[in-house]
């Protein structure tokens, strides 16, 4: 009963360990294939936030602890900055071309930064 069994739990226990992480990336699969769908149907407000929010990005990478609180700083002050500017887009025609506009001006990313 000794080393037989315990081989039969840990087999049962990385059967559970497996299905339980499969579990997690299929929530992300959904998530990213809608966060996708979302930012070709609102492609001129994408095109603001890819742009504004690159620190967030860049701060995601850097922050090596468990729970990322430079990431949530940095992306609430980025978004707060972009946000002048979507309210601006959605105002003036939620286009791409005025989107691009927007972005293109050094003062909006000056402001956004």
């Amino acid at each position: 009963m000794g080393k037989k069994d315990k081989g039969k739990d840990k087999k049962g226990s990385k059967a559970a360990d497996k299905s339980a992480k499969k579990a997690v990336p299929m929530r992300a699969r959904l998530a990213s294939l809608l966060l996708i769908a979302m930012s070709v149907v609102f492609m001129s407000s994408t095109v603001i936030l890819f742009v504004g929010m690159m620190p967030t990005f860049a701060a995601f990478f850097v922050d090596t602890s468990r729970r990322k609180i430079k990431v949530v700083t940095v992306g609430a002050m980025n978004f707060a900055g972009c946000m002048p500017f979507l309210i601006k887009l959605w105002e003036g025609g939620r286009s791409i071309d005025f989107a691009t506009e927007i972005i293109l001006n050094p003062m909006t990313v000056i402001v956004i930064y």
